[in-house]
């Protein structure tokens, strides 16, 4: 008869040991001596997070992020989106738009006998420094260890800047011309940035192009490339969609997907931010963020900048959404009876007060499903 080998039980290094044991009282106190993370773009963005920036092309991401770093650079908000920090360096990676294109989004432009004129060039802050891509003929990227060049250059350039706030425009260009072969591939990288979050406290904002987008439909991060896999590795995702508001080609809204640990989900499908792409200055095409007068309250949901070109009536879609979420939601809750309203609006990616409307639903029209008073 065989001798079943024992399993040795494992051993510990004491002097390796990844772990931090303290009372509740011993890690307040910890949490206390430490700072406090800063507002840079109202709740969409704090400082010491790793955030995603999706959008499919032509929504204006690169404008909505040059801007961005401009207005943290000199310290300053974008509308109502507060930053709370002083004026900082920031470090710009363009990896795909290049000079040109970048001169004229930020020179007065006109056409004298036809011809185009750029002038007036936009004055940037010093604490903005802009990286391109150089020419592929000039470096070489290996073959093995790519995410590893990549963000070994990356922090280089972000020590050498002084820069703690850094924007990576955009993932494709790494995926499509850094030796990098897919999306999921680059979920490496962001696990890097997110230990670099974590031990000395950067904040990284990642662009990200999504295929085309059926812009009648509502936002979810199921849209973006690698959504399963990139999603989980960063604290914050909000995407950039076209707005029927005003009829107006330009005109966009904003809309957080996943909240950052430091706040509730405040621009939800219930609280989009309304925008519209303009020129901000004479010599600067950015976003100008809407104030919304009391007749247009309606532009607060999600639901009124949808397009419904050739797709029938808004009401009949809304009803559609509508059935299916609550469908979903009584299979889940049958399932996870104890799940709280917080988690559900996440996992819907809806409202707290949409999961309560669906419920008070799903009560008049099934029966009791709900014991826990909806918490």
């Amino acid at each position: 008869m065989a001798r079943i080998k024992e399993k040795k039980s494992p051993q510990v290094d004491t002097n390796n040991n990844p772990f931090i044991a303290r009372t509740g009282n011993e890690r307040m106190k910890v949490a206390q001596g430490m700072k406090i993370p800063k507002m840079l773009c109202g709740e969409l963005i704090f400082e010491s997070s790793v955030i995603m920036l999706f959008a499919e092309t032509t929504m204006g991401k690169s404008l909505f992020g040059f801007q961005l770093a401009d207005a943290i650079s000199r310290g300053e908000s974008i509308g109502y989106l507060k930053n709370e920090g002083a004026a900082q360096n920031v470090l710009y990676l363009d990896l795909e738009n290049g000079e040109k294109v970048f001169e004229r989004r930020y020179s007065e432009v006109e056409k004298i006998d036809g011809k185009e004129t750029w002038f007036n060039q936009y004055d940037w802050s010093d604490n903005l420094t802009v990286v391109d891509l150089a020419d592929p003929n000039q470096y070489e990227i290996p073959k093995e260890n790519v995410v590893e060049w990549w963000f070994k250059h990356i922090v280089l350039l972000a020590e050498n800047s002084g820069a703690k706030v850094v924007f990576i425009d955009n993932l494709n260009a790494l995926i499509m011309e850094g030796g990098i072969e897919k999306s999921k591939e680059v979920a490496p990288l962001l696990r890097k940035l997110f230990d670099l979050r974590r031990t000395q406290g950067y904040t990284f904002i990642v662009i990200h192009h999504t295929p085309k987008i059926n812009q009648s439909q509502r936002a979810s991060r199921n849209e973006m490339s690698g959504a399963s896999n990139l999603s989980n590795l960063v604290d914050g995702i909000f995407t950039i969609r076209r707005s029927v508001y005003n009829e107006d080609e330009s005109s966009r809204y904003i809309i957080q997907l996943k909240p950052t640990r430091y706040s509730q989900n405040v621009y939800h499908a219930g609280n989009v931010i309304t925008s519209r792409i303009c020129q901000i200055h004479p010599n600067f095409t950015g976003f100008k963020i809407i104030e919304l007068g009391d007749d247009e309250l309606e532009f607060k949901s999600e639901e009124a900048h949808l397009s419904r070109r050739g797709m029938g009536s808004t009401q009949i879609i809304y009803e559609d959404e509508t059935k299916k979420r609550r469908e979903l939601l009584d299979e889940y809750v049958k399932a996870n009876p104890d799940t709280p309203v917080t988690e559900m609006a996440e996992h819907f990616e809806v409202s707290r007060q949409t999961i309560h409307n669906d419920q008070n639903w799903l009560k008049e029209n099934n029966g009791e499903l709900f014991n826990n008073n909806g918490q």
